[in-house]
């Protein structure tokens, strides 16, 4: 008799956009394989064309500038092994519910991550004075529900973190391509931050001088301390220390003894 074996898949949280959780129970190497990292998405998949495959940096900046996909791979690169986590990350669990994806603990990955370190690109276009953040925005746009509008996912970092050392353009993961549905062929990796900061699909970055207030920087994740105000709001930042059990599973059924509990645990201070 054929025994059927049981492979690990993602979870469905949505098709439209596509949110699927990455199976991380049954997660044993330190390198998520690309099949089984979770998807998060705001707006349908966007287009990619060639004349995509380039980089714009504009704004507050000495020297604008285009950087093609082939010009970027020559600049010196790092390679970063980092977890990426959904701030959303076990939100199925909060009582009462609340809005938006109800992600149960599948919502983070890792992998190597290799790429140009941002601050040699922004060296280049030369910051002018008074440069406050960089706003990065991708290819992927759509309609929001509390507007009227459409918007491009865009997010911004103050300009510290935008220069910190790890803070990369990547254009490879885990030794291949970016997958196009992780971001090809640019994506920001923020180490240390929630996932919502690595952009995908990056397409501009600009320079400003003000506080940036799209929508998915001052509506959409932010800490309110007070249910009915927006008194002290904040911008979520890093990843706070998370865990998940992996073995024995939840409400599996196991044998009268020992057993080995295994589990996973990171946080945004401890990527390295």
């Amino acid at each position: 008799m054929n025994k059927r074996l049981s492979v690990p898949y993602l979870k469905t949280l949505s098709l439209t956009p596509e949110n699927q959780e990455s199976p991380i129970h049954f997660l044993k190497n330190w390198k998520t394989p690309q099949g089984y990292f979770y998807l998060r998405n705001h707006f349908a998949y966007p287009q990619i064309h060639t004349r995509n495959l380039v980089l714009s940096i504009a704004g507050n900046v000495h020297k604008p500038m285009e950087i093609s996909f082939n010009e970027l791979i020559r600049f010196p690169f790092k390679e970063i092994l980092v977890p990426l986590e959904c701030s959303g990350n076990n939100r199925a669990k909060f009582k009462p519910k609340v809005f938006g994806e109800q992600w149960e603990e599948g919502a983070v990955s890792q992998g190597k991550w290799k790429g140009v370190p941002l601050k040699e690109l922004l060296d280049k276009a030369g910051l002018l004075a008074g440069s406050k953040e960089a706003v990065f925005a991708g290819m992927d746009f759509g309609e929001r529900k509390d507007f009227k509008e459409s918007f491009y996912f865009a997010r911004s970092l103050p300009i510290e973190k935008a220069l910190h050392e790890d803070t990369i353009v990547a254009y490879e993961y885990n030794g291949k391509p970016i997958p196009y549905k992780h971001g090809y062929p640019f994506r920001l990796i923020v180490p240390q931050w929630y996932a919502m900061a690595s952009v995908k699909w990056l397409r501009n970055i600009f320079i400003i001088q003000h506080e940036f207030n799209g929508p998915f920087q001052t509506k959409d994740y932010v800490y309110y301390p007070y249910e009915d105000s927006d008194l002290d709001k904040k911008p979520v930042t890093a990843i706070n220390v998370n865990s998940t059990i992996q073995h024995p599973l939840d409400r599996s059924i196991v044998n009268e003894g020992l057993h080995v509990i295994k589990g996973i645990a990171w946080t945004g201070t401890g990527y390295n």
